[in-house]
């Protein structure tokens, strides 16, 4: 029995041949037409345009991230900066009211005494002056210290270190700390007055 072969449904015939079992001993019929389905799907990659077209539209969009992003990452390291030494002065106002003993904040490149070269962004260290000498001896008790700052901001400072009394008020150093960010021109101004109050100002550099 041949199968009709319909161009109302998807089915293009081929000639097979046709086997039979091993149960029959007949020849197999070679002209039989069997009904033989064509699959609709086709496998399709990127042309060349929309190749450079994507290419085109990601540097776009790296162009107008990059600025952004590293304009984030320099404003953050300003303000933590900021938050860091503002964290310093209030700690060593509290300390010194505390103790009864003046504490004091001073610039420091080795993280273990006072420098009495370099600047502010070298870093800083905070100190009980147990013996009252104005500066670190080995008397003294190391309370906390901060590293170098990032390479892009600079610090100008009013004093190399500050003394905070046992009143919390300060002996020297009173003055305005500057914090500067040249990469984006962003600066933060940290006033300390002679009571031990801080403020902060925004501005340009």
């Amino acid at each position: 029995m041949s199968v009709q072969c319909s161009l109302s449904i998807p089915l293009v015939c081929r000639k097979q041949p046709f086997v039979p079992s091993s149960a029959h001993k007949k020849i197999p019929s070679i002209d039989i037409l069997i009904p033989f389905i064509v699959s609709a799907v086709r496998l399709r990659g990127f042309t060349l345009i929309e190749l450079m077209v994507t290419l085109v539209v990601g540097g776009i969009l790296a162009v107008i991230a990059v600025p952004a992003m590293t304009t984030f990452v320099e404003s953050n390291r300003l303000t933590t900066t900021t938050n860091d030494l503002i964290i310093a002065i209030n700690a060593g106002r509290s300390e010194a009211i505390k103790r009864g003993v003046p504490v004091i904040l001073c610039k420091s490149s080795s993280g273990t005494g006072c420098s009495t070269t370099g600047t502010w962004q070298a870093g800083w260290v905070l100190f009980v002056d147990v013996d009252g000498s104005g500066g670190w001896t080995t008397n003294d008790v190391m309370l906390r210290s901060h590293e170098a700052v990032p390479t892009t901001l600079t610090i100008t400072a009013a004093a190399n270190s500050i003394v905070f009394k046992s009143l919390g008020t300060i002996s020297a150093g009173a003055g305005d700390y500057t914090i500067c960010n040249a990469k984006i021109k962003k600066l933060r101004l940290i006033s300390l007055k002679a009571l031990g109050q801080t403020s902060i100002t925004e501005g340009s550099c």
